[in-house]
């Protein structure tokens, strides 16, 4: 069909002079060799010059397949020509209040012009449902029992239904068809007739029961109507007895429809989230419901996450659809009622728009209307461009799925009962999420200060042993008895007056060097030598650092039974070396909770390149620190890791916390849209 259409466009791009010099050479190198072209020129001549009102916006799609449940399918087949029972045209009837067209300047049809349409036979079984599809693309659902005898008893056994389809111009004039009614023109939508019989005999439709057609469209038209074909004596066909043509409404599966905010699963993908996770994109939606109170009420207030976050003002007002309504709606209980169509999810996006929860609440509380009826009620609601949208609803006549007043009722309060329930819920999980958040706050604000304490106590501790290796070898430089343990600085002690100097200088000394970790000298006033403390800079480079969550570099002294973190500075580890001891370096990492290791002995004062930690488990790790010292060592070391450990589950809890709120904050002004950035 789409060729066809293809080659009136041509053809009316020919005929209007609208080819380039080079197309229409071509063209009509083309129509001087083709005879089925020269006619169907010639045909389009004809309704230009003064049948333009005959115009089919709609091209025929490719007719759709339906299948249902328990029914027969019937392709076209056989075909035959029988005697017309019935023709009737869908048009769009529009008074033409600026034209004098009379039945004289109409072109007469002979008796039998339509005989020229070819017949489609389908063969039905008259006890089942059955679906019928032409090659036009007409749908025709044929219920058990459609069909009567001249008894008026329904038909048994076998039905043959015979189909003519004239769906285009082409079609409708080529058959001789007429687009009057009376005196007055038509614009047609498509013109079918309908025959059927049985063994020869003609049988007549169950008036109880009916045929529902499906004539394929681009677009549904407002004000079109059913006209039933008159044929006049002269053979022409009027149209007559016009009805106003509800669309009704079929139901899809309503979970595979988007009850979204316009743009909202567009973002996401934008954005890279989990576009396509129901899940994800499910509970994302519905936590915005704990901004309303009751009836569709925002909460006024005002929200930032951080510094880096826009400051929205939430005004008391009307601000968007409340999610917690749209989480009532969107499930199996909905199925098979009007707002489970492809109809209601157009509507929907502009309801969305609306900000208006009363104008969800209509198409909710009248199920059991035609949708058309809601859409004017809707348009009430609402005003300027909105106000229009809702109109052009109506206009179109939408129906609707047929429910009982019962079920529409028993649905009105499921819908109030789980609306009010679901915001409810979400606030009270919403409550208890964040209070319990705030309380694993305060849980790694006191283990933070533990082991910041920890940390204090175990540096001290290292400083008292390396002071005391210090000390030893001063005073080993200066010719003391180093078999006596040396006095340290800040002991407790009883004090008493001296007129001598003595180890005092020498503890203040070493105490000096040792905290500054700095090279220094002393000589002893009263035998002139003199003691040296060495300390060289030592610096470590980690291969790639960025990648990993967290990374703690260590020096192990030999002679002491802890460790000590070196900082980082400018992308280095920088620590000093004792030259009195010898030193193991240790660096651990984590990385998406994982943990990587790397050590390496008798380290040196120079700087270290591209060192590379490697994957380990977490008991292979424990077993690698404790091989690496004493009791004190290990005890320290399993604190230490005791404390990354939960610091490494802390900011994958705190990474999903600032996920959560700065994802929320980018949706925020999307589905409220009265929220305004400060």
């Amino acid at each position: 069909m789409r060729n066809e259409l293809e080659l009136l466009a041509t053809i009316e791009k020919y005929l209007n002079n609208e080819m380039t010099a080079g197309e229409k050479a071509a063209f009509e190198r083309e129509l001087s060799a083709d005879a089925q072209l020269q006619e169907a020129v010639t045909l389009q001549q004809e309704v230009m010059k003064g049948i333009d009102n005959l115009i089919v916006k709609q091209q025929i799609k490719q007719a759709r397949k339906r299948f249902y449940r328990n029914r027969n399918f019937t392709r076209w087949g056989l075909t035959g020509l029988v005697v017309v029972i019935a023709i009737v045209s869908i048009l769009y009837y529009r008074k033409q209040h600026h034209h004098t067209y009379n039945e004289n300047q109409v072109t007469a049809v002979s008796a039998g012009g339509d005989e020229k349409l070819p017949s489609q036979a389908f063969l039905v079984h008259a006890g089942s449902d059955t679906i019928v599809e032409t090659k036009g693309g007409l749908v025709i659902q044929v219920p058990a029992n459609g069909f009567l005898d001249e008894n008026k008893q329904p038909v048994q056994g076998d039905i043959e239904l015979t189909i003519k389809e004239a769906l285009d111009a082409a079609s409708i004039m080529g058959a001789g068809l007429s687009s009057t009614s009376g005196n007055e023109l038509l614009e047609s939508a498509g013109m079918f007739q309908v025959n059927a019989q049985q063994k020869g005999k003609m049988v007549s439709i169950n008036p109880a029961a009916g045929l529902r057609i499906e004539l394929p469209t681009d677009s549904l038209l407002p004000g079109m109507k059913l006209f039933k074909g008159n044929r006049l004596p002269d053979g022409r066909i009027d149209w007559v007895d016009p009805k106003s043509l509800e669309q009704d409404l079929t139901p899809v599966d309503i979970l595979s429809l988007n009850f979204y905010p316009p743009g909202y699963l567009d973002s996401l993908a934008k954005w890279g989230y989990e576009s396509h996770n129901k899940k994800f994109t499910d509970s994302l939606y519905y936590s915005f419901s704990i901004l309303f109170q009751q009836e569709g009420e925002n909460i006024g207030t005002r929200y930032q996450i951080s510094d880096s976050t826009p400051l929205y003002e939430h005004p008391q007002q009307a601000c968007g659809i409340n999610p917690a309504k749209i989480k009532a709606i969107w499930n199996n209980k909905f199925q098979n009622t009007l707002l489970a169509t492809r109809q209601f999810e157009e509507r929907l996006a502009y309801i969305h728009q609306s900000n208006d929860n009363s104008v969800l609440d209509l198409y909710i509380n009248n199920l059991d209307k035609n949708l058309s009826a809601i859409d004017f009620m809707a348009a009430q609601l609402v005003s300027g461009k909105l106000k229009k949208q809702f109109l052009a609803f109506t206009a179109r006549h939408d129906g609707q799925v047929k429910i009982s007043s019962a079920l529409g009722q028993k649905l009105r309060q499921y819908y109030e009962t789980k609306s009010r329930l679901f915001m409810e819920a979400v606030a009270k999980t919403n409550r208890e999420f964040w209070e319990q958040q705030a309380k694993l706050d305060e849980l790694a604000a006191e283990k933070k200060g533990a082991h910041e304490k920890e940390s204090r106590e175990r540096t001290s501790r290292v400083y008292a042993e390396e002071l005391k290796v210090n000390l030893k070898s001063v005073y080993g430089q200066l010719g003391y008895d180093t078999s006596i343990t040396p006095r340290m600085p800040n002991s407790k002690v009883y004090k008493i007056d001296i007129i001598i100097t003595g180890w005092y200088n020498v503890d203040r000394f070493v105490k000096d060097v040792t905290a500054s970790r700095t090279t220094g000298s002393y000589t002893d006033p009263e035998t002139g030598k003199t003691a040296t403390i060495k300390y060289q800079p030592v610096s470590f480079q980690i291969n790639k650092p960025e990648q990993y969550d967290t990374l703690y570099v260590y020096l192990l002294p030999d002679k002491l039974n802890s460790f000590i973190r070196i900082p980082q500075v400018n992308g280095q580890y920088l620590g000093k070396l004792n030259e009195l001891l010898q030193y193991k370096l240790v660096c651990i990492a984590y990385k998406n909770g994982e943990p990587f290791y790397y050590s390496r002995p008798a380290i040196e004062a120079k700087s270290y390149w591209g060192i590379e930690l490697s994957a380990v488990t977490q008991p292979e790790l424990t077993r690698l620190l404790n091989q690496e010292g004493g009791a004190q060592l290990q005890t320290d070391v399993k604190k230490e890791m005791e404390y990354f450990r939960f610091c490494q589950n802390d900011l994958k809890r705190q990474k999903r916390n600032a996920f959560i709120q700065e994802l929320w904050y980018r949706v925020y002004p999307m589905i409220y849209h009265c929220a305004v950035a400060k």
